[in-house]
């Protein structure tokens, strides 16, 4: 009974559908005529208005059309650039800045120094005088001034004077500063000599304390060449002035290039 039932439901299925179908089919001559072609699209070309935007209306440029670029006049570039202003905030190259080093003005201890002196001369007396000449050995320290040619020497001098009408020298020991600024020296010393005589005989000396004093030029630096007149004054025990006169040379080394 089920098997035969099975077997008549696509039967009546088809027989209740088919109805349907018949009605909703087209008529025959319907279906035999052709399907109408489509309407043809008519194109027709618009202008852009005048102040419409590129965004609105993009126009496609010609290129044979385009006009070539035109170089401005050089009298035009420089009528430009001086119409241009530099603007407020330039500034000017930042250089670091150096003091360089520091100006002394004081005098500082740059070398020492000797020097080697002859110096021919004459000790003056009421009738006459007494030719001579002193060799001296001197050293000491140089205080220099950086910037100028100043330079202010201390150091001790001795010496030696022999007198040409007896055997016996003369000998002492002075205590000298010297001055040099530029080509000009001053020099000053005190101190006692010995054997020095006292009047017209070379005989008749005696112990005497005083100093020199003297000035010249000096040329050239290291060795440094001296050339003056010095002037020296003695005191003896006995209170007698003795007076002698040199025309000295000399040569310090060394100076500081």
């Amino acid at each position: 009974m089920v098997q035969r039932t099975a077997m008549l439901a696509p039967a009546l299925v088809c027989s209740l559908l088919a109805p349907g179908l018949v009605a909703a089919a087209p008529p025959a001559d319907v279906a035999a005529e052709p399907a109408p072609a489509p309407a043809p699209i008519e194109v027709t070309a618009f202008a852009a208005p005048a102040d419409a935007s590129p965004a609105e209306a993009p126009v496609a440029a010609d290129v044979t059309t385009v006009a070539p670029p035109v170089e401005p006049a050089p009298e035009t570039l420089e009528f430009l650039e001086d119409d241009i202003a530099e603007p407020d905030y330039y500034e000017e190259p930042y250089e670091t800045y150096d003091p360089g080093p520091d100006k002394r003005t004081t005098l500082e201890l740059q070398s020492g120094y000797f020097g080697l002196g002859i110096a021919p001369g004459m000790t003056l007396h009421h009738r006459g005088f007494h030719p001579n000449t002193r060799f001296e050995l001197e050293f000491g320290g140089t205080l220099e001034h950086e910037f100028r040619d100043l330079a202010l020497s201390f150091g001790v001098a001795t010496q030696i004077t022999p007198y040409y009408e007896r055997k016996t020298p003369s000998y002492g020991a002075d205590v000298t500063s010297t001055v040099v600024l530029g080509p000009v020296y001053l020099r000053t010393g005190l101190g006692a000599v010995g054997g020095i005589p006292r009047d017209h005989s070379l005989l008749n000396t005696a112990a005497a304390i005083g100093g020199v004093v003297g000035a010249g030029l000096t040329f050239h630096r290291a060795p440094q060449v001296r050339v003056g007149v010095d002037y020296d004054f003695r005191l003896t025990t006995r209170l007698e002035p003795i007076h002698t006169v040199f025309i000295a040379l000399r040569l310090a080394c060394c100076r500081s290039e």
